[in-house]
């Protein structure tokens, strides 16, 4: 299946009629201790159709501390998926196709007491709810996920790849190395 990718379906697909319903393309990005559940999760999606994009983030400070970070109407990038806008600059770039990608983030998040089971895309999902309220809590990342094996198609416009995350994660006012097995995900 492997070889039904071409180094630009790492990209955009900007080409007319390109995208399935509903017209969005999204990178997922996730990485964490073997047989553990993720302790980061980053979703980046382009709506075309609405000249829109959205940035979501999650990390598990602790086991009962995480923060939470969603920018869901950002102005639509004209190129790559560099998404800014108030207070977030997120950087996505294939390096090398289906090899490594690096991403960059300079961002505040929101700091929320957890349950140290909670998982961490059920609380993206609860993000706007009103019983999620925490403290202002920076932060960032330079880190780099490279691909352990070839890219696995999932649905008739996707794949998904396992990586090794490795680089440097600033949260609140810690600096943690990561140097963890994780994957990564595209659908159009």
């Amino acid at each position: 299946m492997a070889d039904a990718f071409l180094p630009a379906d790492e990209g955009r697909h900007d080409r007319p009629g390109a995208l399935s319903p509903p017209n969005v393309e999204r990178w997922s990005f996730w990485s964490g201790p073997p047989g553990l559940a993720p302790s980061l999760v980053v979703h980046v999606t382009l709506v075309p159709p609405e000249a829109r994009a959205s940035f979501a983030a999650a990390v598990r400070h602790r086991p009962d501390y995480a923060v939470v970070l969603v920018a869901a109407d950002l102005p639509m990038p004209r190129r790559g998926i560099e998404l800014r806008g108030p207070g977030i600059w997120a950087d996505q770039n294939v390096e090398e196709p289906f090899e490594r990608w690096s991403l960059g983030l300079e961002a505040f998040g929101v700091g929320v007491e957890v349950d140290p089971s909670d998982d961490l895309e059920v609380l993206l999902a609860r993000s706007g709810t009103p019983e999620l309220r925490g403290d202002r809590a920076p932060l960032g990342w330079d880190m780099e996920w490279t691909s352990t094996d070839r890219p696995v198609g999932e649905g008739p416009c996707g794949y998904r790849l396992d990586c090794r995350v490795e680089g440097e994660l600033l949260v609140v006012t810690d600096t943690v190395e990561i140097d963890d097995a994780g994957g990564r995900r595209h659908t159009w």
